[in-house]
């Protein structure tokens, strides 16, 4: 696998000891001050007492990642369209291919390989080439035996 292009904002792929991930709307690791840049993780933002300002500018840091109805990151869709148009297999997986984020990047995927693993059918399944449906955790034990 040389991508992941993930919604989750938590880190668990990397965690998990994954590279090359891209968090499609940002990380819950890299909050900002909108100030002066500078970069806080998680644990800063739990610890605080109250509100959690910058040390240097006083100013109310930012979350790492995108909120409702907030742009995506430009540089993050752009790995992800990347991604996905050089990819020669798809495996999406946990979401369905009609969501608009997905169904914008089907777009640019040019190969023939779209594999779809998701708990249930939606509409818009019919896309891809192959289609698994069920418990992720048990289809995934498969996978990865």
């Amino acid at each position: 696998m040389s991508t992941i292009v993930t919604r989750m904002v938590y880190g668990l792929y990397q965690r998990a000891g994954c590279k090359n991930v891209v968090e499609l709307y940002g990380s819950a690791e890299e909050n900002r001050c909108p100030e002066c840049g500078r970069i806080y993780g998680s644990r800063y933002i739990k610890e605080a007492k109250g509100i959690p300002l910058c040390e240097d500018c006083g100013v109310i840091l930012r979350p790492g990642f995108s909120l409702y109805g907030e742009m995506i990151d430009n540089g993050r869709l752009t790995r992800a369209y990347n991604a996905t148009e050089y990819a020669n297999v798809l495996l999406v997986a946990g979401t369905s291919l009609n969501s608009q984020t997905w169904a914008n990047m089907l777009r640019y995927y040019e190969g023939d390989k779209l594999i779809l693993i998701n708990t249930e059918e939606a509409s818009g399944d019919e896309r891809a080439n192959y289609r698994v449906y069920g418990n992720l955790s048990e289809i995934f034990k498969y996978i990865t035996a």
